[in-house]
């Protein structure tokens, strides 16, 4: 009995929660039925991410055989207290390297999901102005049009934004380790790498969500 009270008291809950939010729920619904006539009537908006997802492939292919031929370009030596296995030592300039095309694999991935991000808002945007009237014509081309005519640059310079945030968290998962064998089992010296880590990750999603919604 006193279980069923407390389920008919949780579902009064519930009920209040869903008058309050009605306003929200309505506009939700009216959303979820715009996307579902925007494709419909686009359906050429589902063969936007294989595209992007061949470009990707591509690009991480390049990418890897540039990072192979540059690992090649480092000395064989001797393991610390392995000496029977090698590993490969780089200098100052071939790290840098490194540095540059990571870098560089971060920003053309995320001009990639920019383009992405900017080619569905577009069309969803262009086919909501112009789907009562007789010029609505290919939304997704007119989109694919304005981003390699107009807005490229404006892709270029967030996916740089974001991907000066990731090279920042790389270089510091690169050096943490030393930083931690530095300060041996010190508690303070790891509370302030987990501190800083936690404002990375959280500095990266906030250009994430600003360059998301400045595309669109």
């Amino acid at each position: 009995m006193y279980g069923a009270y407390v389920c008919w008291g949780l579902a009064g809950v519930v009920l209040i929660t869903l008058c309050c939010c009605f306003s929200a729920l309505k506009l939700g619904i009216a959303v979820f039925n715009a996307t579902i006539s925007f494709t419909r009537s686009n359906l050429t908006i589902f063969f936007q991410p294989m595209f992007a997802l061949i470009a990707a492939v591509v690009w991480f292919a390049v990418w890897g055989v540039a990072v192979l031929w540059l690992f090649s370009c480092g000395t064989p030596e001797p393991r610390e207290k392995f000496e029977f296995i090698t590993e490969i030592k780089w200098d100052d300039k071939v790290r840098y390297m490194f540095f540059y095309q990571v870098f560089g694999l971060f920003w053309m991935n995320a001009f990639i999901v920019g383009c992405c991000q900017f080619i569905i808002a577009c069309a969803a945007c262009i086919w909501y102005y112009t789907c009562n009237s007789e010029l609505i014509g290919f939304p997704v081309s007119k989109a694919f049009k304005w981003l390699m005519t107009k807005h490229m640059g404006s892709i270029a310079f967030g996916a740089l934004c974001i991907a000066i945030c990731q090279m920042i968290r790389f270089l510091f998962e690169y050096y943490r380790k030393n930083i931690e064998r530095w300060a041996g089992g010190n508690q303070v010296a790891k509370v302030i790498l987990c501190v800083t880590r936690y404002c990375l990750v959280c500095l990266e999603k906030c250009v994430k969500f600003l360059t998301k919604n400045a595309y669109i």
